[in-house]
């Protein structure tokens, strides 16, 4: 299967975007602050940039609301069906996706503290080869659709 240039310019972005987020959690782990003892210390916080991390995620789902009001205002129930975007079953108990959610937020918390102590570069490394030997584990093929190479970065 060849890939189309749109296709590969999502995987370009996905792997440069993830390289952005662990060098800039990394340039955080670097600050120094006075903290409430009046002495200067690294910002060691994994939780809370995991948390940090989540609420940028889930400020995906305003944009998400904000596509769906206006094509629901501008096209009415026809729209609202053609377009991909917003075209399916909208009524879903939202606590489905709250395990998915919890399992994410600790592996990325716990990973988060592995990037406390280590290097980004280290951390991208080992992080790829734990998924790699997950899917060995798991007895699955590797993946080879348009997003493999971002698994695997």
């Amino acid at each position: 299967m060849a890939w189309t240039s749109y296709q590969l310019f999502l995987a370009g972005l996905m792997v440069v975007t993830g390289s952005l987020n662990t060098l800039s959690t990394k340039w955080a782990d670097t600050i120094k602050s006075v903290n409430s003892e009046g002495h200067l210390v690294h910002f060691v916080h994994p939780f809370l940039q995991a948390c940090s991390m989540f609420v940028g995620e889930f400020s995906c789902m305003y944009a998400f609301f904000v596509v769906y009001l206006v094509f629901k205002r501008r096209g009415g129930r026809e729209r609202l069906e053609a377009s991909n975007l917003t075209n399916g079953n909208l009524r879903f108990n939202p606590l489905i996706f709250l395990a998915p959610a919890m399992c994410d937020m600790i592996g990325t918390s716990t990973m988060y503290v592995g990037l406390n102590l280590t290097y980004a570069s280290s951390f991208q490394m080992l992080r790829g080869q734990c998924r790699l030997q997950a899917v060995q584990y798991l007895n699955s093929p590797v993946p080879t659709g348009p997003w493999r190479h971002y698994e695997y970065m």
